[in-house]
């Protein structure tokens, strides 16, 4: 069985080696491509591959786009720093942007007359209309002035747009009143029809393997253990691996909402809070192997403020939804400072699969933080990898317990082999006997 655990550890080594490339390689670096609201993509060889539209665009706050195209009040016109919630911008009066509100942002691209473009707009809180030269060419939720006009939706979308002229002036006419972050928070991007949606395509399909391997691990956990043992391990990783494949289906691009296009923003919401569930599930899965040396006090010190936590985010509205966020994301490093702890006496100990143990929660811990900050905008990546990472983790879970089973019939081999030689050494003594 040691080889197999070897095996397992270089699984989880290497495959964190990948994903650690990947988050160096993937966070988008400040190439600020936009200066002063405008962009020049005769001199950015597209052709090659997709472009952030990063950098300063010119926003309005307070102010909407009227029926013939123009905003008409420019009095409070602002460069800002895209993506970011507009709550981090400041005024003219040095003071910071509320976060509920209304505004527009604007871009002019400069690009070659004849070509076929296409933006992929990410998720953007919380409804917006898109205008492209004078023209809403897509409308995510309802655009209002006041929380009772706007109607708040999550899409990513792909918009495609001839380029008629010289200049191409795009708008984005976002409200925000029911979330607790405003504005464009990711990227843009723009290419060819094509290269966009190849980087839709290669998100759906990247979301959903995630969703599908967890999906069907979690089955096989399941069965293991309704049809093999009633071993309460293998039920916490099945329900856990079920709460983490919620994560790639709400985000990223918003496959969820796909397949269910008239879904309420807050029950959307709430899906998401009630993933957090799995911080818990985590800790049941741990606790499992580990009774002798956890204390069922350390169960409940986790277990009572979580679920306090998730009933108050489920009640609260949407825009509250900061608070109990925030909290159970603060929980995340107690957890594993407990999870570590518990292996260094559980190596003392001498349990089995220990190194196993201390890789994942070393790696998910890990990629947990990485989705944090992720998720608050500190780093700009296009990839939740905490669903990869447990799909990693569940893989090598489900290898060892493959090779138990292998271990096991080989034994019941040699034991039935055993059994059948000295039955027949008594049959031949017993013949002895009776000629004898």
């Amino acid at each position: 069985m040691k080889k197999f655990i070897k095996f397992a550890n270089a699984l989880i080594v290497f495959s964190f080696c990948i994903i650690l490339f990947s988050i160096i390689t993937g966070i988008n670096h400040d190439n600020s491509l936009v200066k002063n609201g405008t962009i020049d993509l005769t001199n950015i060889n597209y052709s090659n591959s997709a472009t952030q539209l990063t950098g300063q665009w010119e926003f309005y706050f307070g102010q909407t786009v009227s029926s013939d195209g123009n905003i008409h009040n420019t009095k409070n016109k602002e460069f800002v720093n895209i993506p970011a919630s507009w709550s981090s911008y400041k005024n003219k009066e040095n003071e910071s942007l509320p976060v509920y509100g209304y505004g527009v942002y604007r871009i002019v691209i400069k690009a070659n007359k004849g070509d076929n473009l296409a933006l992929k707009i990410p998720q953007i809180g919380s409804s917006y209309n898109l205008w492209i030269d004078g023209k809403v060419r897509f409308s995510s939720g309802k655009f209002g002035t006041n929380a009772y006009q706007s109607v708040p939706k999550w899409t990513t979308e792909v918009v495609d747009f001839n380029v008629d002229k010289e200049y191409t002036v795009i708008m984005l006419e976002v409200s925000n009143f029911h979330y607790f972050r405003a504005g464009i928070t990711k990227p843009i991007t723009i290419g060819t029809e094509d290269q966009i949606q190849d980087l839709k395509y290669k998100g759906l399909f990247l979301d959903s393997f995630i969703f599908a391997g967890l999906f069907i691990t979690a089955i096989f956990f399941l069965l293991l253990y309704i049809l093999h043992t009633h071993k309460d391990t293998y039920i916490y990783l099945a329900l856990f691996s079920i709460s983490i494949s919620l994560r790639p289906l709400l985000y990223g691009e918003c496959f969820f909402n796909t397949i269910f296009p008239n879904i309420n923003f807050e029950i959307n919401t709430k899906i998401y809070i009630v993933s957090f569930i799995a911080i818990h599930l985590f800790f049941l899965y741990f606790y499992s192997q580990y009774k002798d040396i956890l204390s069922k006090k350390v169960l409940h010190f986790i277990g009572y403020p979580l679920a306090i936590l998730l009933a108050i985010g489920i009640i609260l509205p949407a825009n509250y939804m900061i608070y109990p966020v925030s909290l159970l994301e603060a929980m995340i490093p107690i957890v594993v400072v407990i999870c570590l702890y518990t292996l260094i006496l559980a190596h003392r100990n001498n349990y089995e699969d220990i190194s196993v143990n201390i890789l994942s929660v070393l790696m998910l811990s890990f990629l947990a933080v990485v989705d944090i900050l992720t998720n608050n905008d500190i780093l700009n990546l296009n990839i939740y990898y905490t669903p990869i990472g447990m799909l990693i983790i569940a893989f090598a879970q489900a290898f060892l317990q493959v090779c138990k089973f292998r271990e096991n019939a080989i034994i019941n081999e040699k034991l039935t082999h055993e059994i059948e030689i000295n039955t027949l050494k008594l049959s031949y003594e017993r013949k002895q006997k009776k000629y004898y």
